[in-house]
């Protein structure tokens, strides 16, 4: 017999674990840059190309707004003035002459020509907003413990709920007597489609095997048949268990009707129908409990997704979110951000400057001791010449444009 009570305890301390490294992404930037000097030091956690401008946007902490433009080796950002009481910790462009900002307590701000202005507050427990995805019909923002609200214009916002999420039949490859663990908590009993044999006879429950539906995993006590493919499907609530939708949704993509969320626990979940039924994707069924990738960011084009996380966890989609490969990373160094390049490779910022782009059978990563990076990069941006702008912590920028890296030096006006 299993200690529940164990396993709770342990599943809610990978939750705090997970919890404490999102706030300690969030506030990252506050602590590299607490000696400082008298010298302005700008954390970017985040930035998007406004047209209207011909310049970036760019969000940090203490509610820093900027609007940046490159002359040269330099990239001189103007500070706008606005009534901001939070981090800035997500920028996204919302049309050519607007972009929305999302802050560290649950705010939504707007900037256009006129200025910021605060349009709304997402989170009654201020907690932060992580990301903004946005597309013809809908845009959608995501945060910490469960934060998902849904807007058409960017100014009005309705709260969104993830009630269930439905399991797609998983193969079952390990019928020996054990035990096996599906990644995700919450498991609604009744919804449980086990199809599988033992000694030719439909498998028994309490018999055959127990199913632990809160905490995720099954125990075999009798072999199941291998001469047919066993399978198994249920539906979730997302969170850890007995805790449902406390999760943190860290990344949204959004293409169309389809939205993709990702972050905590692994957890990779889609909707073909903006939102009225979720299925989760790229599930694993291991005979241990898994070591789950945490997910920071993510990024698409046509039907191209990355998602990466902490670690160095990447993975990648060719079909909308359909099917995932895992992809090697350069190291295990966390990676905060991901885009492509103009010819489609993927392009990852992280850690202690970490900067490279996918090529065939490796990395290539910017030299970062000649380059004398030394702090975190989170945020590319593509400008209209196709070269990108890479932005992070202590006024870190750097520029990538034809396959080279080069330093900007950052000014503030």
């Amino acid at each position: 017999m299993k200690n529940e009570i164990s396993r709770c305890r342990c599943a809610a301390l990978l939750s705090s674990c997970s919890r404490l490294l999102a706030i300690i992404m969030i506030s990252l930037w506050s602590m590299i840059t607490s000696a400082a000097a008298p010298v302005k030091i700008i954390d970017v956690m985040d930035a998007a190309y406004l047209p209207s401008m011909q310049g970036i946007v760019v969000g940090g902490r203490n509610g820093f707004v900027g609007l940046a433009k490159i002359d040269g080796d330099v990239l001189n950002i103007e500070q706008i003035e606005g009534q901001v009481s939070e981090d800035i910790t997500v920028v996204a462009q919302l049309s050519d002459h607007q972009v929305l900002l999302g802050g560290s307590h649950g705010g939504i701000f707007l900037f256009d020509s006129e200025g910021i202005k605060k349009v709304a507050m997402l989170s009654e427990y201020q907690e932060p907003v992580l990301d903004i995805g946005i597309t013809k019909g809908d845009i959608w923002a995501v945060g910490a413990r469960g934060l998902l609200a849904r807007s058409h214009d960017g100014i009005n916002w309705e709260p969104f709920e993830i009630l269930q999420i439905q399991q797609p039949p998983i193969r079952l490859k390990n019928l020996g007597v054990g035990e096996l663990y599906f990644g995700v908590a919450n498991i609604d009993l009744d919804s449980i489609s086990l199809d599988a044999t033992v000694g030719g006879r439909k498998v028994v429950i309490d018999e055959d095997y127990a199913f632990y539906s809160e905490e995720g995993f099954m125990d075999i006590f009798s072999r199941f048949d291998d001469v047919t493919a066993a399978e198994i499907s249920f539906s979730f609530a997302p969170g850890p268990p007995y805790r449902r939708g406390d999760v943190s949704w860290n990344a949204v993509v959004v293409r169309n009707e389809t939205i993709i969320l990702a972050g905590e626990f692994g957890y990779i979940i889609r909707s073909m129908d903006a939102g009225e039924n979720w299925e989760r994707m790229a599930a694993v069924v291991e005979d241990h409990e898994p070591q789950a990738p945490y997910w920071l960011a993510g990024h698409s084009f046509d039907e191209t997704i990355f998602l990466v996380g902490a670690a160095g966890a990447i993975t990648r989609s060719n079909d909308g979110g359909a099917t995932w490969e895992t992809i090697n990373p350069p190291n295990e160094e966390g990676i905060f951000g991901v885009t492509r390049t103009p010819t489609g490779k993927m392009l990852i910022l992280g850690a202690v400057g970490l900067a490279g782009i996918e090529s065939e059978g490796g990395w290539i990563l910017a030299d970062r001791t000649k380059l004398q990076l030394r702090s975190w990069l989170k945020t590319a941006v593509q400008l209209p010449d196709g070269s990108l702008i890479c932005l992070g912590g202590r006024s870190t920028a750097l520029r990538y444009q034809l396959d080279k890296w080069a330093i900007l030096n950052l000014s503030l006006k």
